[in-house]
């Protein structure tokens, strides 16, 4: 009972339950299954509707990774920029600076700004 409800709770965490995860390896055993037969690659992409290339990269995280390497990746940036915080007096240094000189970029700006402190 203990071993049951530990590979169900492992499934679980891999995202066994899935729908996008059970679609994936239905495809993925689809397309064996047309190899096995010899069927070729343009007919399996026709058939399937996935790449040779993304038939590839699913059957090598499946195996690297088990069920959770089916999951689909995170498309967000692994490095975000800060949010910049302008005080009061940097926007007012800033204006002055940009009234001042109007044919001044950003990067003479910040070094003025920078150099005052």
């Amino acid at each position: 009972m203990w071993r049951g409800a530990r590979k169900a709770q492992e499934l679980e965490m891999a995202g066994a339950g899935d729908p996008l995860v059970q679609e994936r390896l239905r495809k993925l055993k689809q397309v064996e299954a047309f190899r096995k037969h010899g069927v070729s690659w343009p007919e399996i992409q026709a058939l399937v509707g996935i790449s040779r290339a993304t038939y590839h990269r699913w059957r090598s995280r499946l195996k690297d990774e088990g069920l959770k390497g089916l999951l689909p990746k995170p498309k967000r940036p692994k490095r975000l920029r800060r949010k910049v915080h302008w005080t009061s007096e940097l926007l007012i240094a800033t204006e002055d600076l940009r009234r001042q000189n109007p044919t001044w970029g950003r990067w003479p700006i910040w070094l003025t700004l920078r150099k005052e402190g």
